[in-house]
């Protein structure tokens, strides 16, 4: 029954056999080959071999085939663990887990603390619908989908036109199965593409420390790393000027920095520096 109704990527143990192949395919796969993901691929594969609607029944039931996304409430999939693709931050990832195992209590407190930064982002009907209870939630849901269409916080729209069985049965806490699916591709592929800019980064700042302590194996050692990520992702690649940029932003930083802090040159003089200018000054 749950492979009718959550297709094939709702049985339970989908996702760690998932993570197998992707480590296995990540692994193994040419270096100017993007992120592999085998559920996106998979999906693919079944959408392109048996039409869009049987390809959506096999991977994610007969409800997400006629259109409405019975697979997120009837998964066994993630039944004793969240999905954590959209964390590529493992602090982040290991707090959000923790949340989840907390259970409900723990998920309103965070709901709360959701709704106080959607409201400062100036999405008030958001920050209403993060701590309201289902039956109220959903419908809010339906009207703003009726009102503006669907959109991201930014504004960018995700579909425009929704009709009236799609919001009814989001006032019953169904979401359209064509939205679910395009929150699903844009959540694994922005997972891809900040976990190579986080890489990115790190390796600049590694070069860059080891740099500036005249650490020579160090050095080289991040210098072959940065080497095989511009083999790996030539269109993200790191040219020398990005390095040689990133030192000297660096050095320009640590010679400004006081007492180890550096404040934005256009703030400096908003903030108040008496209590560590007097704490040094009794050090001296």
């Amino acid at each position: 029954m749950t492979g009718i109704f959550a297709g094939s990527t709702g049985l339970w143990g989908f996702s760690s056999a998932a993570a197998v192949v992707n480590a296995v395919m990540n692994g193994l796969g040419d270096d100017d080959e993007e992120p592999f993901d085998f559920e996106l691929e998979y999906m693919n594969w079944a959408s392109e071999t048996f039409g869009k609607n049987l390809g959506m029944f096999m991977t994610r039931g007969a409800g997400n085939a006629a259109g409405v996304d019975l697979h997120s409430r009837v998964s066994l999939d993630d039944m004793w663990f969240r999905d954590g693709r959209k964390n590529t931050d493992e602090a982040t990832a290991l707090q959000e887990f923790l949340v989840s195992m907390l259970g409900p209590t723990a998920g309103i407190a965070v709901n709360a603390a959701r709704a106080v930064d959607l409201y400062n982002q100036g999405h008030a009907d958001r920050a209403i619908e993060a701590v309201s209870p289902g039956f109220i939630k959903q419908p809010l849901i339906a009207a703003r989908y009726a009102r503006e269409g669907v959109n991201t916080l930014k504004g960018d729209p995700l579909a425009q036109d929704i009709g009236p069985m799609d919001l009814l049965m989001q006032s019953l806490g169904f979401r359209p199965a064509e939205i679910a699916e395009i929150q699903y591709y844009n959540i694994t592929k922005k997972g891809q593409e900040q976990a190579i800019l986080k890489e990115r980064q790190n390796l600049l700042n590694l070069f860059g420390i080891s740099f500036m302590a005249n650490d020579a194996d160090a050095n080289e050692k991040a210098f072959e790393k940065i080497m095989k990520f511009n083999e790996k992702h030539p269109s993200s690649a790191i040219p020398a000027r990005s390095i040689i940029k990133s030192i000297k932003e660096r050095a320009t930083k640590a010679a400004k920095a006081q007492h180890g802090l550096h404040i934005d040159k256009r703030l400096q003089g908003l903030i108040d520096e008496t209590y560590i200018d007097r704490l040094t000054a009794d050090e001296e």
